[in-house]
């Protein structure tokens, strides 16, 4: 063999572990870049199901107090209503203010008998005037 032959066959033998170890590297690289997105999607997903729990907590707490602020409302409602049925059918009250609760009591969706007696004390003020 010649040395022109030899030194061609040590290049080629170098070349080919050159091309080795850079597919090796290669390989590594999309090991650890494949290692790195996992570590990076978990990381994300996790975050958000964090976030989704403390959403649906929160959630949660607004929909008590809502529930709550409701049932208060429909309580001060009926505290309401009641306050101007006795309004309505007072005594001592002039006839006039009867007849302006009457209309609130009416425009709060009040009704019944109470709503009769209204219709009574706006007559009576109507024949008065």
């Amino acid at each position: 063999m010649t040395l022109q032959t030899e030194v061609t066959i040590a290049l080629i033998g170098v070349a080919t572990a050159i091309l080795g170890a850079a597919a090796s590297i290669f390989v590594a690289l999309i090991n650890r870049k494949n290692t790195i997105d996992k570590a990076f999607k978990d990381g994300v997903n996790n975050a958000l199901e964090d976030f989704k729990t403390q959403m649906t907590n929160a959630l949660g707490k607004i929909n008590a107090v809502q529930n709550t602020q409701e049932l208060q409302s429909a309580h001060l409602l009926e505290n309401y209503l009641e306050l101007m049925r006795h309004k309505i059918y007072s005594t001592t009250l002039p006839l006039e203010e009867k007849v302006n609760a009457g209309f609130k009591y009416l425009n709060h969706g009040g009704n019944g008998s109470a709503k009769i007696q209204h219709e009574k004390n706006a007559r009576e003020l109507e024949a008065k005037t």
